[in-house]
């Protein structure tokens, strides 16, 4: 979940250095986060749900 909330942050401060700019890196920087942090997220609650799972068997 903290990989997550960090890529996020991350995410909003790129956004917020590309205000007003069409430099394509700077929007390229700003994809990669947001696929970051959706994978990440997605690595969490598999991880979450993958404990779960053993805790019960």
């Amino acid at each position: 979940m903290r990989a997550n909330a960090d890529a996020e942050q991350g995410q909003s401060y790129y956004a917020e250095a590309a205000e007003g700019t069409r430099h394509t890196q700077i929007q390229e920087a700003i994809t990669d986060v947001r696929t970051a942090a959706e994978k990440s997220a997605k690595i969490a609650r598999l991880l979450d749900e993958a404990g779960r799972h053993l805790q019960i068997t």
